[in-house]
């Protein structure tokens, strides 16, 4: 079965924009829609990593997942331990947070630009 997602890199480069719009907003956002917007983040972020191994033979697949998933785990802990730097700044300086979310908006804005 052949899935083609349409404007994989514009919906991407749309949920980085719109994670950094929620964080720097003042109140907290409604988990219900983070969750679905994560889950459709997810859904293309997905693709787009997938595509790039499609008709592989097994030994490029391989290499390509291990490396993957350690690229994935390292990005994974250095965001949680920026998330928890964050966290402890933001209790000192509320702006800290929001500070954090303009510079994902900043990110998102130039990915989208590019994607165009």
């Amino acid at each position: 079965m052949l899935v083609d997602m349409p404007m994989v890199e514009v919906i991407i480069s749309a949920s980085v924009l719109v994670s950094g719009i929620l964080l720097a907003k003042l109140e907290k956002p409604n988990t219900v829609i983070v969750a679905v917007l994560a889950g459709v983040a997810g859904l293309f972020h997905g693709y787009a990593y997938g595509e790039a191994i499609i008709g592989a033979t097994a030994a490029p697949l391989v290499a390509y997942l291990l490396g993957f998933t350690l690229i994935q785990a390292s990005i994974s802990l250095i965001a949680f331990k920026v998330a928890i730097v964050v966290k402890e700044s933001s209790v000192s300086n509320p702006n800290f947070l929001r500070f954090a979310g303009y510079i994902a908006v900043g990110s998102g804005m130039a990915f989208l630009a590019a994607s165009f």
